[in-house]
C-alpha cells in the first residue's frame, strides 16, 4: 500500500497555521512597528520582531514545521493509529500558534498587562488535554513517551501511558490553582518539569520490575528468527 506523504488532516492543519496570519493581518495597521515575541519568566518582553515578521513570518515557519512533521510521522509511523489521538497531535502546533500569537498581538495593542494568567491556563489546558488522549496512544517511535525501556515492552508503554495520563491530568489541575492564585511563575515550571519527568521514573521502575520477562521475549523472538532463516 502506497504512503501518502500528506493527507486531509495533515493538509487542514497546516491550513490552520497559515489562517493565522487572517487575524493579524485585519489590524495589521493598528500595530506597533515592533511586537514584542519572546518574554522572560516573569513576563516582561526580552526580545522583539517586526510586525511583518510576526503576523506573515511567524505562521509561515509554523506552516512549513507542521508539513515537515506531518510527513516524518506519515514515513515512519507503521504502527496503526488512533483517530483521535492522532488529531489531537495534529492540532498541537495550530493551537499553540494561535495561543502564542494572541499573547503577541494583545499584548502588542496594549490590552494585556501580563501574559502569565493566559500562559498558565493554556498550560493548564493543554495538560488536561494530553492526559486525557495520550493512554490511548498505542505504542509506536513518532508519539507518546518514547524510551528505550517503554518501546521494549507493550505492557511497559500501556502503564506507563495510562500513569502519565492520571499525572498529567493532575498536573494540570494543580497548574490551574497555581495560576489563578497568582503564584510565582516558577512554581509553574516547577509542576510542568516534574509532570513530565514522574512518568520517565515510573517506566524505569516498570522496566526493572518486567526485565527478566523482557529478555525472555527477546530471547524467543530471536530463535524464531533464526528458525525463519533456516
Amino acid at each position: 500500500m502506497k504512503r501518502v506523504l500528506l493527507n486531509k488532516m495533515d493538509a487542514l492543519s497546516v491550513f490552520l497555521c497559515l489562517a493565522a496570519i487572517i487575524p493579524g493581518l485585519l489590524i495589521y495597521s493598528s500595530l506597533p512597528e515592533m511586537i514584542p515575541t519572546h518574554f522572560g519568566m516573569y513576563g516582561e518582553p526580552d526580545q522583539y520582531s517586526s510586525r511583518t515578521f510576526t503576523v506573515f513570518g511567524i505562521p509561515l515557519i509554523m506552516a512549513c514545521i507542521q508539513t515537515a512533521l506531518c510527513v516524518v510521522t506519515n514515513i515512519f509511523w507503521k504502527e496503526k493509529r488512533n483517530g483521535r489521538g492522532e488529531m489531537v497531535i495534529r492540532l498541537l502546533v495550530p493551537v499553540s500558534l494561535y495561543a502564542g500569537l494572541t499573547f503577541m498581538l494583545l499584548y502588542a495593542l496594549r490590552k494585556l498587562d501580563s501574559i502569565l494568567p493566559f500562559i498558565g491556563v493554556f498550560e493548564a489546558v493543554s495538560l488536561l488535554i494530553l492526559g486525557n488522549y495520550i493512554p490511548k496512544v498505542r505504542r509506536n517511535m513518532i508519539a507518546g513517551i518514547r524510551t528505550p525501556h517503554t518501546l521494549a515492552s507493550p505492557e511497559i508503554w500501556d502503564k506507563t501511558h495510562r500513569f502519565a495520563g492520571i499525572i498529567y491530568v493532575a498536573g494540570g489541575i494543580v497548574c490551574m490553582a497555581v495560576t489563578l492564585t497568582g503564584a510565582e511563575p516558577l512554581y509553574l515550571v516547577c509542576i510542568v518539569i516534574t509532570v513530565f519527568l514522574v512518568p520517565l521514573v515510573y517506566s524505569e521502575i516498570l522496566y526493572r520490575r518486567y526485565k527478566e520477562d523482557i529478555k525472555d521475549i527477546r530471547i524467543n523472538e530471536d530463535q524464531c528468527y533464526e528458525s525463519s532463516d533456516r
